[in-house]
């Protein structure tokens, strides 16, 4: 799907270190974890990580949920149970999305309107 390297955390306060370590560009993350809230965890990740998308896993259509992921700016709210094509097509719209942040900072490291060589 485009992705780098993912990463797995047991829980809301170890996915915070480890999103210090390794500063993800995308975070998916349920509402409900162990040991930190989602909505917690989401909002220091967007204070420590603004750049980085978001998406909310969820069994929960409860409004304040909602209202947290739209107040937080998440790129995705993804309801339980789970359907991979519809995670596979998020990511890939959020990999995208990535790439193309990154190539509007350093467009150096892109190809340009089709052309195949590297610019320099």
């Amino acid at each position: 799907m485009g992705a780098d390297a993912v990463y797995l955390a047991e829980n809301g306060v170890c996915a915070l270190e480890l999103a210090e370590k390794v500063q993800p560009s995308i975070v998916i993350t349920d509402i409900k974890m162990p040991h930190m809230e989602g909505m917690e965890f989401a909002q220091l990740i967007r204070e420590q990580f603004p750049g980085s998308r978001l998406v909310f896993l969820s069994g929960y259509t409860d409004k304040e949920y909602l209202k947290g992921a739209i107040h937080l700016h998440v790129d995705g709210y993804i309801e339980k149970p789970l359907d991979l094509p519809e995670i596979s097509s998020m990511v890939r719209q959020l990999v995208c999305l990535c790439l193309r942040e990154e190539a509007q900072k350093n467009p150096e490291l892109f190809f340009y309107h089709g052309d195949t060589k590297a610019r320099r």
